[in-house]
């Protein structure tokens, strides 16, 4: 029998407001696009990334953000008086931090670290999938946390987002989610997308993740995905 908890959690995705989200690029995009809309690998008789998933619309400005998300003000703030700093870079010339960091703690939300996640060759292979990084660093140079980002067209979505556990009390995580969240509103500004900012599905999601993810402003959307043919701008990784 279902718990009273995940019958409320389902009956609020089910009411949960409805998108349309155009998505173009690369193949890798497209390959993103297939993945989203194909079905679901453990109830096949449903769409994989359709129901709850987290979404967040970028804000009008970054100032915007920052005043109606004070707990994610205030960890940024103390990530940067810790003298944590923010950059745009390539997964690959920091394989070694992320191997660290994701070795750094047996256990995320509760679940064991997946062997994707610890095997040294399957994460180079990431690295080399996924370059694109932004990162916060130690005054020594060295990664702190990484999130490693896929532009897809109307969306951006967060392929990998991992901090050191020793790190994660000092507010390294918020202050680099913070700080994407930024590098995409220029982007949009710039280019006139991405609008939406994506952050997996609040399906299956931990209650410390839902409640991560809540704080930085995502809520559950069902959402229609629209392939279109649209070329894309994807230097957004050298914003800094």
């Amino acid at each position: 029998m279902l718990s009273l908890d995940v019958c409320k959690k389902t009956y609020a995705i089910l009411k949960a407001p409805r998108v349309e989200i155009a998505m173009f690029g690369n193949s890798h995009a497209r390959e993103m696009f297939e993945t989203f809309t194909g079905p679901h690998p453990r109830f096949p008789f449903i769409k994989y990334k359709v129901y709850g998933v987290a979404l967040l619309r970028l804000p009008a400005t970054f100032q915007e953000y920052l005043s109606t998300h004070k707990g994610v003000r205030k960890s940024r703030k103390q990530s940067q008086n810790a003298g944590y700093t923010f950059h745009s870079l390539n997964a690959l010339d920091y394989y070694e931090d992320i191997l660290a960091i994701n070795k750094s703690s047996q256990k995320r939300q509760g679940e064991l670290m997946f062997k994707d996640y610890t095997d040294p060759d399957l994460v180079r292979e990431d690295c080399e999938r996924v370059p694109q990084m932004h990162g916060i660093l130690r005054q020594d140079g060295t990664l702190a946390a990484y999130h490693q980002t896929i532009l897809l067209g109307d969306m951006y979505y967060g392929h990998r987002a991992l901090g050191h556990a020793e790190d994660q009390r000092k507010g390294v995580m918020f202050h680099l989610w913070s700080e994407i969240i930024r590098v995409f509103i220029e982007l949009r500004d710039k280019n006139g997308y991405p609008v939406w900012s994506g952050y997996d599905t609040f399906w299956g999601a931990s209650e410390g993740l839902v409640s991560f993810k809540t704080k930085l402003g995502y809520a559950p959307h069902n959402v229609k995905w629209v392939w279109t043919d649209k070329p894309a701008d994807l230097n957004f990784w050298s914003i800094s």
